[in-house]
């Protein structure tokens, strides 16, 4: 039987995966994010669930990606860096204090190095 807990874990997991899978059909909602806390919390609540989401063939291999047991599409690598430095560049010139701005591209050179840095 399912201990109290165990429910909680699971029934967050499902609600994350609801909202992952919506972020993976739906555009400007980023659905990878809450596809590794549907993944946490699956792996705390139910192997079984967790089994199911880390074998599946769309929504398993985004979390197998950002968790590092596959590596990263040249691809997915280029569009990310390219999305990412095109909105840092409309924030920048959007953004009214200097301070804001540096910190974007700060923030932004960090967000590049973290990805051409996966696998």
């Amino acid at each position: 039987m399912m201990t109290r807990v165990r429910f909680v874990w699971t029934f967050a997991g499902t609600v994350f995966l609801a909202i992952g899978v919506a972020g993976v059909i739906l555009p400007l909602m980023p659905g990878t994010v809450f596809l590794l806390l549907a993944s946490f919390c699956y792996l705390r609540g139910s192997k079984r669930l967790h089994a199911w989401l880390m074998g599946h063939p769309i929504l398993g291999r985004q979390v197998r990606i950002m968790t590092g047991e596959l590596p990263m599409p040249v691809t997915a690598k280029i569009t990310a860096i390219a999305a990412m430095w095109i909105a840092v560049t409309i924030s920048v010139f959007a953004a009214t204090h200097l301070a804001v701005q540096i910190a974007l591209v700060v923030l932004a050179v960090i967000g590049t190095w973290f990805i051409l840095a996966r696998r």
